[in-house]
């Protein structure tokens, strides 16, 4: 599967012009192009739906967390808004599968140098 066909199936569009990111805990800020936002913007939706989707039998090797999914989920509308990026919650969208998307963002997003100024 190929990061465009990734664009398709979370609902991402390339914006028009670049758009400037600033790293939610750390505050530094990086300007994106519209590709590079666009994958940005897919693994945040994806990694969304992992964990809104995650059945609870699934979530029970995550105990030791004190960010229930629930609380995650509100986590992570806050993030994505900040951002202008509208989450998607599509029940059909296996939470194993998106989770392997979001991983597949991820490295995208690590080749070209940005996965510590956007999601470490």
């Amino acid at each position: 599967m190929t990061i465009e066909s990734l664009f398709l199936k979370y609902r991402t569009r390339l914006r028009d012009k670049p758009t400037t990111v600033t790293h939610a805990v750390y505050g530094t800020s990086k300007e994106l192009t519209p590709l590079q936002f666009a994958v940005y913007e897919t693994a945040m939706k994806a990694h969304a739906l992992n964990w809104r989707n995650c059945p609870a039998k699934a979530m029970a090797h995550f105990d030791n967390t004190t960010t229930p999914a629930e609380d995650n989920a509100e986590w992570m509308d806050q993030l994505a808004g900040k951002d202008g990026i509208q989450l998607l919650y599509d029940p059909s969208i296996d939470f194993e599968q998106a989770g392997r998307d979001h991983y597949a963002c991820v490295d995208w997003l690590t080749k070209e140098g940005l996965y510590y100024d956007l999601l470490d």
